[in-house]
């Protein structure tokens, strides 16, 4: 009796009806024949789901991969959408093995964005955040993304700098720069054909700006491309608050501010080695404050030896 294709590899028809039969047979377990979404909320699916999105891990033991959170409550919705053609609400055995053979088509970046979307946004709010890519890293590559990767590829996608991005965010980077383990899906059943792409809708030309003679043109620079530190808030008695109060950027080149995008400009561009070196390195120890007058912060500041009472000498003695 001939080994049993895993469904990370390339399938026959055959096998892969075998595969999904078998697997349709663990998953209903009242035998009636239709599967619900109470049903596809089960570890076999999930599973599934994960040796076709991510062919490379399947032989390999992923320790990260449990850490991985997903929104199985939005994922499974997802799935039963696509594959519920009859839009009765649950599936047949058609529909159940016609969507795993879907799953494995080439898809463009759009379509992975949404998959991607439905399965890692936690709120869910439409939006990627930080975390939440570092989940989706997990799941993919089965290990956590290091300190210049996470930067690096979150700094494609998060060019406004607000903390999160949108699923046209993702898409263009699934489609630029994300590393193959994003884009490999399991190779196609064979014989199976990709549907077609839809038609493409050709866009009505812009509006076309004509100055009056005398007048300037219109500046090709949008609001959206401006500092963040230009950023002006929405309600302006945020400027009344207190120090570190404001969600404003007025505390911008504050250290807490300033220490993220510096390690991000250091991860997207050469040439900063020495520099990055540095920042990596561990802090100095300050001498502790011994006088009421001194604090940590005091001591901290670079020349506050010239405020001490006793100092070196020439002779290298401490005196005043």
């Amino acid at each position: 009796m001939g080994k049993s294709a895993s469904p990370s590899e390339a399938m026959t028809v055959q096998e892969h009806r075998k595969w999904a039969s078998s697997l349709w047979s663990r998953m209903d377990r009242n035998e009636d024949k239709v599967m619900t979404l109470e049903e596809l909320n089960c570890g076999e699916f999930m599973e599934a789901i994960r040796a076709i999105l991510t062919p490379s891990l399947a032989k390999k033991t992923v320790g990260s991969y449990g850490r991985a959170e997903l929104n199985l409550s939005q994922a499974l919705k997802y799935c039963l959408k696509l594959a519920d053609t009859d839009k009765n609400g649950t599936l047949d055995f058609q529909e159940f093995e016609h969507f795993l053979r879907k799953l494995r088509h080439p898809k463009p970046p759009m379509e992975l964005a949404t998959l991607y979307m439905s399965m890692f946004d936690a709120d869910p709010d439409a939006f990627l955040e930080e975390f939440e890519f570092r989940d989706m890293w997990r799941y993919f590559t089965g290990r956590a993304p290091t300190a210049d990767e996470f930067q690096m590829h979150w700094s494609q996608m998060d060019l406004l700098r607000v903390g999160r991005v949108s699923k046209k965010d993702l898409a263009k980077w699934l489609k630029n720069g994300a590393p193959q383990a994003f884009r490999s899906l399991a190779p196609p059943v064979e014989g199976d054909r990709p549907e077609a792409p839809p038609p493409s809708v050709t866009k009505k030309p812009g509006e076309i700006f004509r100055p009056a003679p005398g007048l300037w043109h219109k500046s090709p620079m949008k609001w959206e491309s401006a500092h963040d530190w230009n950023s002006v808030p929405k309600d302006f008695s945020h400027l009344n608050l207190a120090w570190r109060g404001s969600q404003s950027m007025k505390t911008y080149f504050s250290r807490p501010e300033s220490l993220p995008e510096l390690r991000r400009f250091y991860a997207i561009h050469r040439g900063f080695r020495a520099q990055k070196r540095k920042m990596k390195a561990p802090q100095p120890k300050f001498p502790s404050p011994v006088l009421s007058e001194e604090s940590r912060q005091f001591k901290s500041q670079p020349g506050w030896e010239r405020h001490q009472r006793l100092a070196p000498n020439v002779q290298g003695e401490m005196a005043e």
